[in-house]
């Protein structure tokens, strides 16, 4: 009748695992939430089965192309899907809602029908192609990570994207113009709103620039959110793993006891660690470990061959050596340390002051390599890791352990010694997936920055559409710090792809900007913004409440690390559409230059004040 609770550090993983398999059902809800609001939008059974036509599609795509390019499904990757039905239903609200309004101008008829799809994709292009074009270099900065989750999700997410352009931004389209068209807008008294604030922007753009300045310099001074390995942020709290790691520190007192940890000591050029001076550098930078309560009950090498030369003294069986140090307890000479050392390897010893302590040959061989002439050619010295879950503790014990290490093996010729266990390369791991996403931010940006100069031709349109991104990107940061909320696998990507979803908001509004200066080069900028507002603005807040959606089912997830990166994402989206709505098209005003007449009267009048 007992229960029996058994799990292990490498049992996180698997647990983990698992809970990743319980949430892929969840992209099955993501689907039939994406044609929901497909029919809610337009009112149409017609704009139904195209739009999900092109989502099935894009799932079994999907699917397949992790199986043919053979990546695993991990808890980055597994978020990939659920992230691109939403993301790919832009394509399509951005499609349709055009192609729509071009069939109504028409007779109807089939191949007039036909004709505005194509029409349609073409005028998009510049908008849709491009922002497909960043938001793939915004997420596919991580494929050119070291870590392989990293660039498996960075590769996928390239591929995902592209495919959701082609099947929801053109396949979608298409198969739509051969179907009939309803003649009225559904959505036109939210056009009708929306240009009513596109012309308070152009009339008070100071008040928009404002908010934006105190928001970003306040997400400065809060900073970003540290780093940390919290198993409660990764697995289900009801999971047995879970409540048996909670059970055993509340009825347990496993304060000292920490994590395994070992340092692996290489020899120099000659190749065998068996020498007095060297081992007698190991066993002082043991004793200063162990006073500080950096070591484990556990014997180390030195501990062995200690024992083995008293075992002898008293009567065991094995070499008995001459020249025995009277401090350390070992051995002066080379030789009889490597016959002291072929007895370890093969019978092990015990200590004869405590019975109970010994090591077995299989024990020896676990912290040491002996050759067959008995050269210590490799070993491992067992360390304890007191808070491996905390990455600021861990890296201030790096620090102090690296330094300790270095005050007894200073020797630039002499043995290296390196930090290592499982515990340490969970650290290392995490640190270099924090400084992978960090430094993927940055090239995203240059990326991007590069390519909307390439399309825009103008450096000053390409800043100031990519600044509301970037200042998202810091109020997110900055939110997640007020919060308490830390930076794990999963949150450590919300930067990334605040850059490229952001900046897909932020492409659409600047190119139809300037599609609408093109149409009506005269109207002026604030017609040609509530233009914007009340065509291309419907599609981008449509699709903004997708991607909400979207993103919210992963609060159905057992995962709490999917829980809290739904809730960031759903933040994100809100910020971006805020920023790129209501804040870029007031920038733009200011600082453009699109309206040549507003510009001219600004420089009139700065002469006028001289």
């Amino acid at each position: 009748g007992e229960q029996v609770h058994v799990w292990s550090f490498l049992a996180i993983d698997t647990e983990i695992d698992d809970e990743v398999g319980q949430t892929l059902p969840l992209v099955g809800v993501s689907f039939a939430l994406m044609v929901v609001i497909i029919g809610i939008f337009f009112r149409d059974w017609r704009d139904v089965i195209s739009a999900a036509a092109g989502l099935g599609l894009l799932m079994m795509w999907m699917f397949a192309t992790q199986a043919w390019l053979g990546y695993p499904m991990t808890q980055i990757t597994s978020m990939l899907p659920i992230l691109l039905l939403a993301l790919g239903v832009d394509f399509c609200f951005h499609g349709l809602h055009r192609w729509r309004a071009l069939s109504n101008a028409t007779d109807g008829e089939s191949e007039a029908r036909l004709a505005a799809a194509w029409q349609s994709i073409r005028e998009l292009w510049p908008a849709l192609g491009l922002a497909t074009v960043t938001t793939m270099i915004a997420f596919g900065t991580a494929a050119f990570s070291v870590i392989p989750d990293l660039a498996e999700w960075g590769v996928l997410a390239v591929i995902y994207i592209l495919e959701a352009y082609l099947l929801l931004g053109i396949f979608a389209v298409v198969l739509r113009s051969g179907m009939a068209v309803k003649s009225n807008d559904p959505q036109a008294g939210l056009a009708k709103r929306l240009r009513r604030v596109g012309g308070v922007q152009t009339k008070r753009p100071m008040v928009f620039l404002l908010i934006l300045v105190l928001f970003t310099s306040a997400a400065f001074d809060i900073g970003i959110p540290d780093t940390d390995f919290d198993v409660h942020d990764y697995l289900d709290g009801e999971s047995r793993m879970v409540q048996s790691l909670d059970t055993g520190k509340i009825a347990f007192d496993a304060s000292d006891s920490g994590e395994p940890g070992i340092i692996l000591v290489e020899p120099d050029s000659t190749g065998d660690l068996a020498e007095f001076s060297t081992l007698e550098k190991l066993d002082g930078l043991m004793t200063a470990m162990h006073t500080r309560n950096w070591t484990r009950a556990e014997p180390s090498i030195i501990d062995m061959l200690r024992w083995q030369s008293a075992s002898v003294v008293g009567g065991g069986s094995g070499y008995n050596p001459q020249t025995v140090d009277s401090k350390l307890g070992i051995p002066t000479s080379q030789q009889e340390l490597h016959y002291l050392l072929l007895d370890l390897r093969a019978n092990g010893t015990r200590d004869p002051a405590d019975p109970r302590s010994a090591a077995t040959a299989a024990g020896v061989k676990q912290v040491a390599s002996i050759d067959d002439e008995g050269r210590l050619v490799l070993l491992v010295l067992p360390m304890k890791v007191g808070k491996a879950e905390d990455w600021v503790w861990m890296e201030v014990f790096e620090g102090q352990m690296n330094e300790l290490i270095d005050q007894h093996l200073t020797d630039g010729e002499g043995p290296k010694a390196t930090l290592t266990g499982l515990s340490y390369q969970r650290f290392v791991y995490v640190n270099a997936m924090t400084s992978s996403f960090q430094s993927s931010i940055y090239y995203a940006i240059a990326a991007c920055l590069i390519v909307l100069f390439l399309v825009f031709r103008d450096i000053r349109l390409s800043l100031l559409t990519i600044t509301p991104v970037v200042a998202v990107s810091l109020w997110l940061y900055a939110g997640m710090e007020l919060v308490g909320a830390s930076l794990n696998l999963v949150t450590l990507q919300v930067a990334s792809l605040a850059i490229g979803l952001g900046l897909d908001y932020a492409v659409h509004v600047t190119q139809a900007i300037r599609e609408q200066k093109r149409r009506r080069p005269d109207a002026g900028m604030q017609r040609w913004v509530q233009g914007m507002m009340g065509h291309t603005g419907t599609a981008l807040l449509a699709s903004g409440i997708t991607d909400i959606i979207g993103f919210s089912v992963l609060l159905l997830s057992i995962m709490p690390m999917f829980t809290m990166f739904s809730k960031v994402m759903i933040a994100m989206v809100i910020l971006a559409q805020a920023a790129c709505l209501f804040i870029l098209p007031s920038l733009l005003t200011l600082f453009g230059k699109l309206d040549s007449r507003r510009a001219g009267q600004r420089d009139s009048l700065a002469t006028g004040t001289q």
